[in-house]
């Protein structure tokens, strides 16, 4: 970018010389800012120096003009790409991990109730088990829960590190609590 004088001549005519002065600017950067929702499935895209912008996730492309954006992310590892339709204003890459598990909360525990977020989870939970740490069974709740947060009464539980193992159809996740 800048400003630059250009000038011709004609080998024949030594004399001439025609000359204009040329202003080549460049578009701004590329900037984009992205955000996760809660539970880690969408991304909002704030994008800012183009005209048209072209987002690939996981080989899926969109197009789009406008400022902002959100995608709905695959289960397992994201990789987003996005780009204007002038490439010297750069790319925007990131890589996003959109693990599905339940969340539990909070930790430590303070007060008589432990939390289990499922949101973002496509499988009903079936059993919650709470562990301590020499592996004995202390609660068990067998349930089938459509719910995307489960309370657990935790208040006979004593001062100590246990282990709280959230069981599915196909997937077993433990989580290390204190309490």
């Amino acid at each position: 970018a800048g400003t630059y004088e250009l000038c011709f001549t004609i080998a024949e005519q030594p004399d001439y010389e025609q000359c204009f002065d040329i202003v080549i600017s460049e578009p701004p950067a590329l900037k984009v800012s992205a955000k996760e929702s809660e539970s880690a499935s969408k991304v909002t895209l704030n994008l800012e120096g183009g005209e048209r912008y072209f987002i690939s996730v996981n080989e899926k492309v969109y197009i789009t003009d406008k400022d902002e954006f959100e995608i709905e992310l695959d289960p397992g590892i994201n990789e987003l790409k996005v780009k204007t339709n002038n490439d010297c204003q750069g790319e925007f890459a990131k890589t996003f991990v959109n693990i599905q598990e339940p969340r539990v909360y909070p930790n430590p525990v303070q007060g008589d109730n432990l939390f289990v977020a499922t949101t973002g989870i496509s499988e009903e939970i079936q059993a919650i088990e709470i562990y301590n740490i020499s592996g004995a069974l202390l609660k068990s709740e067998n349930l089938n829960w459509n719910s995307e947060l489960i309370s657990l009464d935790v208040s006979n539980l004593p001062t100590g590190v246990f282990v709280v193992r959230v069981k599915t159809e196909s997937q077993v996740f433990n989580f290390k609590i204190v309490k």
